[in-house]
């Protein structure tokens, strides 16, 4: 919001409301010659600023609503591999790979869906994804992909892929890569 036409150093108000939560006042501070009033917020979640300017004698009262939405953040990992090579986790033959999702902040019981990919003839396949598996209290799923003898030397990558909510916009992991080796 610019504050026009009103006198330099006006007095505005500045709220937030995150989301399920009641508003609450970030600031009060009078506008610069420009008519602006700079507010430093972290949002991590759907929140919605106010800022409020009261009014004098000559002008009337002003308010002016910003709803943001914020993404989630979606990290994946392998985990209990065997040793690496480069980019990619290498397990044995017969070892189970598995892949750690999280989101935060912690949307507990939230479904996380895993994405798995097969490279093959030098192309990424368009792969096959999971059902809902349900992240823990710490914001948490994971999924695995038991080790076949068939699937030694085939580059594999896998993702978390959370849909969002109403507090935070969905997100991917980043790609996360494994073979299987003798």
């Amino acid at each position: 919001m610019q504050l026009t036409g009103a006198p330099t150093r006006s007095l505005v108000a500045v709220y937030q409301v995150r989301a399920g939560e009641s508003r609450q006042r970030l600031a009060v501070g009078r506008v610069d010659a420009r008519g602006r009033l700079v507010v430093r917020a972290r949002a991590r979640s759907a929140t919605t600023f106010t800022a409020v300017f009261t009014g004098n004698a000559s002008i009337d009262s002003a308010t002016d609503t910003v709803p943001i939405r914020v993404r989630a953040a979606v990290t994946g990992r392998m985990t209990r591999f065997r040793s690496r090579a480069g980019r990619y986790a290498i397990y044995g033959a017969r070892q189970t790979l598995w892949m750690v999702g999280r989101v935060s902040p912690n949307h507990a019981g939230d479904c996380l869906r895993f994405h798995l990919q097969f490279k093959v003839a030098g192309r990424w396949d368009r792969g096959s994804g999971t059902k809902c598996v349900r992240m823990s209290r710490s914001s948490r799923a994971r999924v695995y992909l038991p080790g076949q003898p068939h699937l030694v030397g085939i580059p594999i990558r896998v993702r978390a892929e959370w849909a969002g909510d109403r507090v935070n916009l969905g997100r991917e992991s980043d790609w996360q890569y494994a073979r299987f080796s003798r």
